[in-house]
């Protein structure tokens, strides 16, 4: 694959990043950010606000997973073919607080003509891991965008 290949492919996800997030109200609400967004991969921020804390004072958990999902989300659509989360499984490594910026990175670890499997890691401003996060995405037909083109993968199965 060439330098402008490369280039290309990453410039159409960039776009499929920005239309994706522009029609994603759940992800705006939460103050997630899309940092980056490849083939098969993701990255997103998220603050922790004061009013996502739970009776402990601590971040609560369902937004740690929250920012894990889109993360598997964007990653697993990247490639501009429709895909929906069918299995996710999280570990709670550390707490969060108020104030804390979180960061998701995720990328496929497996992709087949009917699913793919994506490991997204959560981390705090400091480096310290909050979560590790699994999600098993079922391919559907169609495209995320359909006036834009697919970035295909061999599939095995």
């Amino acid at each position: 694959m060439s330098d402008a290949e490369i280039t290309d492919i990453q410039k159409l996800c960039n776009e499929i990043g920005r239309i994706m997030y522009e029609g994603d109200p759940a992800v705006q609400a939460m103050g997630i950010t899309l940092d980056y967004i490849a083939p098969g991969a993701a990255g997103m921020s998220m603050r922790v606000r004061d009013d996502m804390t739970n009776m402990l004072g601590y971040g609560h958990g369902g937004f740690t997973f929250a920012l894990a999902d889109s993360v598997g989300g964007y990653a697993c659509n990247s490639r501009n073919r429709k895909a929906v989360a069918q299995v996710a499984q999280i570990n709670y490594l550390a707490p969060t607080k108020a104030g804390d910026v979180l960061r998701a990175v995720g990328r496929e670890a497996w992709l087949g003509k009917t699913y793919g499997m994506y490991d997204i890691s959560v981390t705090n401003q400091d480096g310290v891991r909050i979560a590790e996060f699994r999600s098993q995405c079922h391919n559907l037909k169609g495209r995320v965008i359909e006036s834009l083109p697919c970035i295909d993968q061999d599939v095995s199965a």
